[in-house]
């Protein structure tokens, strides 16, 4: 048993690590599900998944601890980066879910575009009816 886990210990040196899984959805350019080494940060994570896109709010980068329902925590990452440089970074753990959420601006423009394709439409509809 002894030289199983020494053998086990070996090959995880050997790998890398322990990996650990975690989610990443959103404003990112790659979501998903990412195995990173088990000391990773919230910044690492975005970053493997390529960044925030310029719709990000990253002011409101909700962190959910372990599985869907889990303890839910918002974090202002302008402030993390702030208060970094003085405390310990978020580490993740195994099944934590990070969601980066759409900025007002993108909203807005989603809004703005499902109003113009109604007032095609009711155009389109107001011209068949003369006709």
């Amino acid at each position: 048993m002894v030289y199983l886990l020494a053998l086990l210990c070996a090959f995880q040196a050997s790998t890398g690590g322990i990996k650990t899984k975690l989610y990443i959805w959103g404003e990112v350019k790659s979501p998903g599900l990412y195995y990173v080494e088990s000391n990773a940060d919230i910044l690492e994570l975005i970053s493997l998944a390529g960044g925030p896109t310029p719709d990000a709010d990253l002011s409101r980068v909700v962190l959910i601890k372990g599985r869907a329902g889990g303890e839910k925590r918002t974090i202002n990452m302008g402030e993390y980066f702030e208060k970094q440089k003085s405390e310990q970074p978020i580490f993740l753990t195994s099944g934590d879910i990070i969601i980066i959420k759409a900025n007002l601006w993108k909203k807005v423009r989603s809004a703005a575009s499902f109003i113009s394709s109604i007032v095609v439409f009711v155009n389109l509809y107001l011209i068949m009816q003369k006709l």
